[in-house]
């Protein structure tokens, strides 16, 4: 019988540093699974609490991984110690043990990312799902995959826009099972935190895989319906509230920006504006699409870096106000 290993992704001492979203996302893999009984995790000295596994077809990617859902408000300022803990069908346990570090910061607009400065991305964000290094002044992901997301920001932000450049540099296959349904790249605004769905065949117990509602969402990807596309998505992920006007295209391995902004609109649906350049072009004075939203979005959240089934990299993230922008829709 083989001893398991626990593989905690992004170390045995992590920050919060800021509140991004409801979760504080501990990730990771077990490896040999195959005498494996329970998983479970202690937070703080309290009873310990079962957790999931992978492989599925969502969040729990890899055989053997793991996502821990920590509620961010319950964690205390300061150290707080969480056990990770492998029970063996022979009754045998191994235990890792970690420190969540929770500092009582909020970030102000403006807010850039300089990822180079850093030496860990919690130091400047949350990982929420999957494997990401960071190196030559971008965030990297290293295990393409299903919805491998990074937050950023505050969850009480509303009225700003972002600026980041991304780089594709491929596809996985696993963009064609059941619950894909494409690969792409985005970002999602107004972004709180995953919630409850009911389990289905494509999922583990957990962690919580409801992706919805949020803001909008900024989205350049291939699909059955559009193909290949840039386009401006709704509150629930599924609905398309606009397309883009000027036929953006990108290359893999070609580096272009995306610009994705909302306002809040007294009385009404907030109001979103999208763009997309090369890298070697100037930024263009008009938007590829505009769009009001949809009841049921929220009014306030953080950034959501999102790479769906997709090998790539975002640069350098800049996040500024909006609320003092008149409205506009300069389409092409």
């Amino acid at each position: 019988m083989s001893d398991v290993t626990i593989d905690v992704w992004y170390g045995e001492k992590q920050s919060l540093l800021y509140v991004a979203q409801r979760w504080m996302n501990i990730l990771g893999r077990i490896s040999p699974i195959d005498e494996v009984e329970t998983l479970a995790y202690r937070l703080n000295e309290s009873e310990p609490k079962q957790i999931s596994w992978g492989a599925d077809l969502r969040r729990l990617a890899g055989r053997g991984d793991f996502n821990i859902e920590l509620d961010a408000q319950a964690l205390s300022v300061g150290d707080n110690p969480i056990d990770i803990i492998v029970e063996m069908n022979n009754g045998k346990t191994h235990t890792k043990t970690l420190i969540i570090q929770k500092q009582k910061t909020t970030p102000q607009l403006p807010f850039a990312v300089q990822w180079d400065r850093h030496q860990s991305i919690l130091d400047i964000g949350q990982v929420t799902d999957g494997r990401w290094r960071i190196g030559n002044s971008q965030v990297w992901v290293e295990e393409s995959g299903y919805d491998r997301a990074i937050a950023l920001g505050d969850i009480q932000w509303a009225n700003y826009q972002v600026t980041v450049p991304i780089t594709i540099y491929g596809f996985s296959a696993s963009g064609t099972n059941p619950m894909s349904g494409g690969y792409g790249v985005g970002m999602a605004l107004y972004w709180q935190g995953h919630v409850d769905w009911e389990v289905d065949e494509y999922s583990a117990d957990q962690p919580r895989f409801g992706y919805e509602p949020i803001g909008g969402m900024a989205w350049y990807g291939w699909d059955k319906e559009y193909g290949f596309q840039l386009r401006l998505e709704g509150h629930d992920a599924s609905s398309t509230l606009a397309l883009d006007v000027k036929g953006f295209q990108a290359d893999f391995g070609e580096t272009f920006y995306l610009k994705f902004s909302v306002q809040n609109q007294p009385e009404s649906s907030n109001y979103y504006k999208l763009k997309a350049w090369s890298a070697t072009a100037t930024e263009p004075d008009t938007w590829n699409a505009v769009a009001y939203g949809s009841e049921g979005e929220l009014s306030h959240g953080s950034v959501l870096l999102l790479a769906h089934h997709t090998v790539c990299s975002f640069g350098d993230v800049l996040i500024e106000s909006t609320a003092d922008e008149r409205l506009s829709n300069e389409l092409v």
